[in-house]
Parts: structure tokens; C-alpha cells; sequence
């Protein structure tokens, strides 16, 4: 009687949400940042429902021909955080880049289409004075995305190829002023 019962709460809990799964976008191969997402870099896969991300794409249509904004690995749900369309970028020659803010929360004051400027400072201090060491790395930028579930304060932002080299090279921490 045990073993009849253990095996119906083993096949229970393997099945948690009673194996209901859903066609999910996953990428098949590497995609780095900044490429056009193909058709052959992405494919359907079922995937269980409770693993899902929030904003995963359920059909090819969502992400090709989108720019990846970040390194996607093999086998990683694509979602509305991870693409950006095209035409944000295209009507000024601008390139996106991801950057993580050094207080995460700073992310959640941030919205697409928001413009900042991008501050890096070494001893983790912005009270706005050259004394703190902060240094203006980028101005005006636009903001093209944020990952409102995302704990890290991704923010992605559209910028020149010379501020884009500019933001890559900091190795001190960042935070966004945003303009009014």
C-alpha cells in the first residue's frame, strides 16, 4: 500500500502542473549581441508551463528580424527583454548596448523612450559633484528597454558607436540621471 502511494505522489510531483507545457521561442544556436535574428536561429520547443519566462515569445514571427540587445545562449528562451526592433536604431545609425546598473533598483525608475545620461564613478558615490569622482560617459541617450523582473538593473540603451565603446570600457560602477 506505501509503495502504491509513493509512487502516485512521485508521478505527482514530476507532473506538478499536470505536464501542461507550451510552444516556446528558444534560440538553437549562439546569437551575439547585436545580430539580426534569422529563422534558423531560433525554433519552437515545448516547454513546461511553469518554467516559462515572463515575456517569451510563442511564434517565429516575434523575433526575427529583431536585434538581439544582449549574448543569447543556446537553449535560452527568447524574450521581449533579450530583442529589440530594428527601426529604433536604424534612423540614426545608433547600436544598442546593455548595461547593468550598480543599484539595481534604479532600473525600475527607467522606462523605454526615457533619456539619460550615463554616469560611471569609482568609488561607487553620485552626489553629483566632481569631487565624488563621477564622470558623464554618455549624454542624452535613449532608453530602449528595461527588465522590470529582472534583480540585476539591466537597461538597455540606444547610442552612438562611440559612446557604445565609450560605456563598454567602464570597469567602475554605473547609474542613469534621467532628463526631464
Amino acid at each position: 500500500m506505501l509503495a502504491v502511494l509513493g509512487v502516485f505522489l512521485l508521478v505527482g510531483i514530476s507532473h506538478g502542473t499536470g505536464g501542461a507545457s507550451v510552444k516556446t521561442l528558444v534560440a538553437t544556436e549562439e546569437i551575439a549581441s547585436g545580430t539580426v535574428i534569422i529563422a534558423k536561429d531560433v525554433a519552437l520547443r515545448e516547454v513546461p508551463i511553469h518554467l516559462v519566462a515572463d515575456g517569451s515569445f510563442h511564434a517565429l514571427e516575434d523575433a526575427v528580424g529583431q536585434i538581439a540587445v544582449g549574448g543569447i545562449r543556446r537553449g535560452e528562451m527568447i524574450t521581449d527583454a533579450r530583442v529589440v526592433a530594428p527601426s529604433l536604431l536604424t534612423d540614426s545609425g545608433r547600436v544598442a548596448i546593455a548595461i547593468t546598473l550598480s543599484d539595481p533598483a534604479n532600473a525600475q525608475l527607467v522606462h523605454a523612450g526615457d533619456h539619460v545620461d550615463v554616469l560611471a564613478s569609482q568609488d561607487g558615490t553620485f552626489a553629483g559633484t566632481a569631487a565624488t569622482g563621477a564622470r558623464v560617459v554618455a549624454t542624452d541617450v535613449e532608453v530602449l528597454s528595461t527588465s522590470s523582473h529582472d534583480s540585476r538593473g539591466a537597461v538597455v540603451l540606444a547610442v552612438s558607436a562611440k559612446d557604445a565603446q565609450a560605456i563598454a570600457g567602464i570597469n567602475d560602477r554605473i547609474t542613469l540621471v534621467l532628463l526631464g
